[in-house]
Parts: structure tokens; sequence; C-alpha cells
């Protein structure tokens, strides 16, 4: 955790803070993307008595009123976008019966009275540090952020639309008769009473005709007698012509090269525009934060992961049959069959190899792409083990490498939160199922993949299917996702490269 602010406040301020930052965290926890708990740090009393606030981002922190503008719009905006998702589970909790009228206006005033030198900036994330409804009475009057109120209680229904459009129409109608109406006896006035209309001006004056001259043509002229025309002359005698002299034979010109012209340079081609579809088509830098694809990993670490690689189905059988030997006759257990349970234990094992593969692909992924763990592990709910961006995939690797095989698969409960994490209509949305089993925990996996198709069109369900158990295959046909086996270490790899290929960048981007 990282000091990231201090504060002179009494203790009574810390007890109140804490009251009400345990509320919103439990109901954050458990509706809401765990990037929302970043907004609210963990208070607590400093070595000197004054308030520190620590927070696990990574950043220097600035304050909200020394932003730019420009920024300060974009980040308001995002808290303003935060509280209304907040705001919105209160109300839905509140009327599942879950909050009382009291607790969600508690909740909302919290909201509402946040001052504007509470709100810091760590990286590129708000932090909220405290609000105005937890301070004394004297300390209260501060200026909040300028956001929307929101109340514990939804609006009122609206008029029924059918009835305002009846009543606009009827309306629009009296309004569009009464105007034509008016304009109808305005033309009547002008045509009878106004001096300029076209029914009171004069006809035009008809021209007389001209008379008409009678032009006598003049006499022609007498021609003139032709002169007499005059003797010839004699012509003189020609002189000799001089023999033209010799002159020298012209030199070739050659002809100047003609310059070639220069080709006109091409226009540079538009930029191609952003799309939710062609988003992966770009680097990081060249497209928006929201249309970033999204991806959650849900990793099977039931029992069954423990057994090698290459185990086949008909192996696996005969293994749990001397598992279930050795817990009916209390370890009871012959040479023979403890040396087979060793045996179809060794390394590599299909956890190893699915954590190496889970690794690597981790650490290949685009770094403006958030990463989600789901782990089907006990019966009957999965785990959820949160989201990771970019400056948490240490974190992420740490938790897949903590991972070990144990109980059943809750898959049909792992499908569905991982479904709930991502947004899969407004972004491209991948599940990575990796998985070696099918439901053991009475769900239904198909269900859930249905619905969650029919409820997010961008949404697709890889599945790895390690030992070709067949557990995933209406998951990737209710999504329109793809199936890949896998029952070596290589397989397992491709298949894991093969299923993640719609969330990766262009090779020249890395």
């Amino acid at each position: 955790m990282i000091r990231i602010a201090q504060r002179q406040f009494p203790q009574s301020v810390l007890d109140q803070l804490t009251q009400d930052r345990d509320r919103l965290v439990s109901l954050i926890r458990e509706n809401l993307p765990p990037r929302f708990l970043g907004m609210f740090p963990q208070p607590s009393f400093g070595s000197d008595g004054e308030i520190v606030w620590l927070s696990e981002m990574s950043g220097q922190p600035r304050q909200f009123e020394d932003l730019p503008a420009k920024q300060a719009a974009q980040v308001l905006a995002g808290v303003e976008q935060r509280f209304a998702a907040i705001h919105s589970v209160i109300l839905q909790r509140k009327a599942d019966g879950v909050l009382s009228q009291e607790q969600a206006e508690q909740l909302c005033l919290i909201l509402n009275t946040v001052p504007k030198e509470a709100l810091l900036v760590v990286g590129e994330e708000p932090v909220v540090l405290y609000w105005s409804s937890a301070l004394p009475e004297s300390m209260a009057a501060l200026t909040l952020l300028p956001l929307a109120p929101l109340v514990a209680s939804p609006p009122s229904s609206p008029q029924p639309k059918g009835d305002q459009g009846k009543r606009s129409v009827a309306v629009w109608f009296w309004w569009f008769t009464g105007l034509l109406a008016l304009l109808l006896l305005l033309f009547l006035l002008w045509w009878f009473f106004c001096p300029m209309s076209c029914r009171n001006q004069p006809e035009p004056p008809v021209p007389e005709p001209e008379p008409v001259e009678h032009i006598v043509a003049p006499e022609p002229e007498p021609e003139p007698e032709p002169e007499p025309e005059p003797e010839p002359e004699p012509e003189p005698e020609p002189e000799p012509e001089p023999e033209p002299e010799s002159e020298p034979e012209p030199v070739p010109v050659k002809p100047e090269p003609k310059p070639v012209p220069k080709p006109e340079p091409k226009p540079a081609p538009k930029p191609k525009p952003v799309t939710i579809t062609n988003a992966k088509e770009f680097c990081p830098e060249e497209r928006p934060r929201d249309l970033v694809p999204q991806l959650v990993i849900v990793f099977d670490t039931s029992g069954s992961m423990k057994l090698n690689i290459g185990t086949l189905s008909h192996e696996e059988k005969q293994y749990y049959d001397a598992v279930w030997r050795m817990n009916s006759f209390s370890g009871l257990l012959g040479q023979q069959d403890i040396h087979y349970i060793n045996h179809m234990e060794r390394e590599p094992r299909r956890i190893s190899v699915a954590k190496t593969a889970v690794s690597d692909l981790v650490r290949e992924l685009p770094r403006d792409m958030s990463v989600g763990l789901v782990t089907a592990r006990t019966c009957p709910r999965a785990d959820v083990r949160g989201f990771f961006d970019m400056g948490f995939r240490n974190a992420l690797l740490g938790q897949i490498q903590g991972l070990q095989p144990e109980g059943g698969t809750p898959l049909a409960d792992a499908i569905s939160r991982a479904g709930d994490m991502l947004d899969g209509r407004g972004r491209e949305s991948t599940i990575l199922v990796v998985t070696d089993g099918v439901e053991s925990c009475n769900g239904d996996p198909c269900a859930v993949a249905r619905r969650l198709a029919a409820t997010k069109p961008h949404l697709k369900i890889n599945v790895v299917d390690i030992g070709s158990s067949g557990g995933g295959t209406c998951l990737a046909t209710a999504t329109g996702g793809q199936v890949f086996t896998a029952n070596s270490v290589s397989s397992l790899k491709l298949g894991i490269d093969r299923a993640t290929q719609n969330v990766q960048v262009p090779a020249h981007c890395r």
C-alpha cells in the first residue's frame, strides 16, 4: 500500500469515514468491477496524528483543482459516470430489499457531498478522500464537485407516451388550421382593398402605330466610259544569272532530351476509423480506451487438474477407481494402486502446463488491456480473483502461480461471473475457458452461455479442452466461439494462443 495523501482531521472524522467507506466497498465488491474500489482508498491514523490514505495504485497524486481545464472536465465526467453506476446499484439493492430507505439515502449523501479539495488523480484514475457528510458542521462548508444530484428513490413514472402523442397531434392540428385561416383572410384583404394588388393596377396604354414614310429609291448614276489601254512597252532582255555558290552542308543538331516529368505525390490515405469490430487491428496508442477488447480467463482448478497432461479418458477412470478404494478403505491400498496413482500424477501435470501457458499469455497481452481471472475450484460457487490492468500484471501472475488443484468444477457459476465482468455490447469481449472436465456442481453452463449470447452480442467464449472431455463445446457454439483440444504441452500452448487471437494487436505494434 502506498501513502497518497494526509489531512488534519479529528478521530471522529476517521471513524465516520471508515464506516461510510466500508458500506460503499461492500456494495461495490459484490456488484461492480474491481476498478471502482480504487476510487475510495483506506483511511487510517498516521504517526503524526493526521489522517493518511493508503492505496495500491501507483503514480504521482495531483489535486483536481490543479489540473488543466480539459483534463479536469474529463476526470469530472469519469467520476460522474462511476457515481451514476454506484447509484444504480443502490437503487437496485433498495428495490430488492437489501437496503432500507435510510441506508440508501446515507449512501447517496456520500456521493452528493464530495468537495473539490477531496478529489485527487493518481496516474489517470480519480481518487475520493472524504465527503462533507462525514465532517463536523464547522468544517463542512466546502465547495462541492459540480455533479448531478443522486437521490435514493427513482423519479416518478412519466405520463404515458401514447397520451402525450395524441395531445401533441391535436394541438398542432388546431394551430395549423388557425394559421391557414389567418393567411387566407390577409390575402382577401390585400386583393380587394390594397391599391398595390394585381386587381387594382391600371391596364397599360396601347401605343399608336407610327406613320410609315415612303422612301424613293435614287436614280442610278451613268457609268463612266472606259479609258483606252496604253500600249505595252518592250520587255528588257534578261541578264545572265550568276552561278550559285556551293553552300556548306548543314551539321545535324542533336535534339535536346525532353525533361522527364516528376511523378506527383499520391495523397496520404485517410485514417481508418476505429470501431468495435476493428479495434484489435490498431496499436494501443491509436485506439480509444472505451473500445479496447476485454478478456476474462476462467481457470479450472478442480482435483483432476493434478493428472499428467497426457492422461487418456480410460486411464482417468482407473485413477478415480484407485482413489475411491483409497478413501473407502482408509488408505489401505496395495503397492500396485499406490504406484498407479503416483504415475498418473507425475509431471508435467495439467495444472503446471496450464499455469505456464496462461502466464505466457498474460505477459504478451497489449499494454492497454485489462484482464480478469475467475477460478472454478470448489462447489457451488467460483472465485472471482479480480480485474487487473497493466500496472497490476505482476499481481495477476502471482495469483496464477499460486493456484492448486482441489475440489469440483462449478463451470456454470464461473461462466456467469465472468460474463458479468465484461461489457459485450460496446466492445469486443472474450472469455477464455481452460478446463479438463464438465460441470460437477449441478449447474447448467450451456444455459448460462445462451443467456450471455442473447444479452451481449459482442461476447465470445473460446474453450481449451484438456483431455478432450467435450464439456465446453456448447459454450463456444452458443456464443460463436471455438474449441481447441489439448493432450500435450505444445497443443495446450497452441490452443491458448489461437483462442486469444481476437484480443491481440498486430505484430508491428509490439
